[in-house]
């Protein structure tokens, strides 16, 4: 595999990070005005949440499961860009051009 590979590969995965560090602060800064809405709502008075027709446990239960859907989404990312640099690194290694 030669440099001019290498640096093209590793550049399409700097664009990706960039999009995934995009992606996640989205979903982050979306769980945050979520948690927000929701404690302000439990912590306030129980006719507000009673007139939105809310649950307590219904909002407790979305927020754990949007802080749940957040976790996988980013690993699940995560583990995408590892196994590409696993690739690219992978491919330097068994490089015919590579100097030992």
């Amino acid at each position: 595999m030669n440099e001019e590979t290498v640096a093209q590969q590793l550049a399409e995965l700097l664009k990706r990070l960039d999009g995934v560090r995009s992606s996640t602060g989205n979903k982050h800064e979306k769980f945050r005005v979520a948690l927000t809405g929701v404690l302000r709502l439990l912590s306030g008075n129980e006719a507000t949440l009673k007139g939105l027709q809310g649950a307590p446990e219904e909002l407790k239960g979305y927020i754990l499961n949007l802080a749940i859907e957040l976790g996988e989404e980013s690993m699940r990312q995560f583990e995408s860009l590892r196994s590409q640099v696993e690739l690219i690194l992978s491919q330097v290694r068994e490089s015919p051009d590579r100097k030992s």
